[in-house]
């Protein structure tokens, strides 16, 4: 039987079905009343194709009936429904099932369908396939294909006979393997979009170069024709017409080369590339989870009620075996909080007594670390400053060691003192041991002529070295010359009656307190 005796239905009119249509018609293979087109909502598709005498329907059973060619043309997430709803009309016997649809294989559509003797073929066409100028890419077997019974096998050659006989008259068509069909979607199917940008494109720049865009579209779409028509009717390389075009320092390798470094060629292939990777993932996302379950075996209902009982009652002792686990977890951890408080509450209530116990004994010391502190300080008020008027240029170094060794003597007098505490109380000379009765201690004593002793020491002392410093400063005059003379302070011009010498009036102080 030829094609033309008989109706063909495609089955989900979006833009690559309705191309379809027109170019079935467009290329007289088809009368448009011999063609049937389906939708979920008719009414549009009735308005523009229904008055062009195509039949229109939402009913897929009845366009898959009366049609011999059934053309799938859903998009990949439409195709599970679709197949499931037109498995039970299909005939492996008289049916040709043609796939467009994006990364759903062969074996895909055949168990969807619930039979391995339909002959199904996978086409990718493009949207120039409405003014038959498509180039279409058809697969019936993959490159691992395992031969079946002869009827089967010489059914898929007849379905791919019919495919290539529709779709070399919308254009040109190829047969490749299976594994082909995804990346001739990027470059058949998107690649189409491609170029019209790449058109695009070309008339931007025509349309800055001063044309309108009109005419830069026509110039460009046009050029683009006539290059690929030198490449399919010619059959030589791209680029062996390109050197035709180009000459030496010319304008056109200037411009081809100014594209090369902005990437033209690589956005190219990178786009095509990306779009490959896209097809081969569309079907596959969309599938569900395979079930454990088969059509064929089916198990009595007491053994399906039983399995279920079981089921339910396991879960239901592991959910309370769970909650069981979690209330003892629970316990512990209170348990071991309510320890954990007791044993602080032990160690601060120890903590308290001890201080309790021992205040007296920490004040005692501390008042008679700061008396040990102060008592040297007051049997030598003179030899203290003494000293400092003798040393008054110091090296920073020599007070820096000074102040280190103050500071180690200081800590050790400090740790010494607090080893030593008990051994002080209870050495019964120490004039520092505490009393019992009122818990102060007693006065210090000192001996008033060793103290009178060490100040008028002091006193021989400082004068000696006033005078001393008087006859190294001092000029030849009594007031005309160098600033101090004979322990005298006074400045030139001014006589003997200067300045009070300061180390005499905190001498005179000293002897006043």
């Amino acid at each position: 039987m030829t094609t033309e005796q008989h109706s063909i239905s495609v089955l989900g009119c979006g833009n690559i079905g309705l191309s379809i249509a027109h170019g079935l018609v467009n290329s007289g293979l088809y009368k448009s009343n011999q063609i049937i087109l389906t939708k979920r909502n008719t009414e549009s598709l009735e308005k523009s194709m229904g008055s062009k005498g195509f039949q229109v329907t939402a009913d897929n059973n009845l366009a898959v009936k009366k049609s011999k060619v059934v053309i799938v043309c859903v998009t990949p997430a439409q195709l599970d429904s679709l197949l499931e709803s037109i498995r039970s009309v299909i005939n492996p016997k008289y049916h040709v099932v043609i796939s467009v649809v994006s990364g759903a294989s062969i074996d895909d559509i055949s168990v969807k369908l619930g039979s391995s003797g339909v002959a199904i073929v996978r086409a990718m066409p493009n949207t120039a396939i409405q003014y038959c100028q498509s180039m279409t890419c058809l697969a019936v077997r993959g490159t691992h294909h395992v031969a079946g019974r002869a009827e089967i096998e010489e059914r898929k050659d007849q379905a791919l006979a019919i495919s290539e006989k529709i779709f070399n008259v919308l254009g040109n068509c190829i047969v490749l393997k299976e594994e082909q069909i995804v990346p001739a979607t990027a470059l058949c199917a998107c690649g189409i979009a491609f170029f019209f940008r790449a058109i695009r494109a070309a008339s931007q720049g025509g349309i800055e170069i001063g044309f309108h865009a009109e005419d830069a579209i026509k110039i460009a779409a046009q050029t683009a024709k006539g290059a690929a028509t030198l490449v399919l009717e010619g059959g030589y390389h791209p680029e062996y017409e390109i050197d035709k075009v180009t000459t030496p320092m010319g304008c056109t390798i200037a411009g081809l080369n100014q594209m090369e470094h902005n990437g033209f060629s690589s956005a190219m292939i990178k786009g095509i590339v990306t779009s490959a990777e896209k097809a081969a993932s569309l079907y596959s996302k969309k599938q569900p989870a395979p079930s454990t379950t088969t059509h064929h075996h089916h198990a009595p209902q007491a053994h399906q009620q039983d399995s279920a009982s079981t089921t339910t009652t396991s879960t239901t002792s592991t959910a309370n075996n769970n909650t069981e686990s979690k209330s003892n977890n629970k316990r512990r951890t209170r348990n071991q909080n309510k320890s954990t408080r007791n044993q602080q509450q032990q160690q601060t209530t120890e903590s308290n007594n001890t201080q309790q116990e021992k205040p007296d004994s920490n004040n005692n010391d501390q008042s008679h670390e700061q008396q040990q502190e102060q008592a040297p300080e007051q049997h030598q008020p003179s030899t203290a400053s003494s000293e400092n008027n003798e040393q008054q240029p110091q090296q920073p170094q020599q007070q820096q060691q000074s102040h280190q060794n103050n500071n180690s003597r200081r800590g050790k007098s400090n740790n010494s003192r607090r080893s030593n505490t008990k051994k002080e109380q209870e050495d019964p000379n120490n004039p520092w041991k505490k009393q019992e009765n009122n818990h102060q201690h007693p006065a210090p004593v000192y001996d008033v002529n060793s103290v009178d002793e060490a100040l008028a020491k002091a006193r021989s002392r400082n004068t000696h070295q006033q005078n001393g410093r008087g006859n190294r400063r001092g000029g030849s005059g009594d007031g005309g010359g160098g600033r101090r003379h004979n322990g005298n302070n006074s400045r030139g011009g001014g006589g003997e009656g200067g300045r009070r010498q300061p180390h005499q009036h905190q001498h005179q102080q000293q002897e006043a307190n």
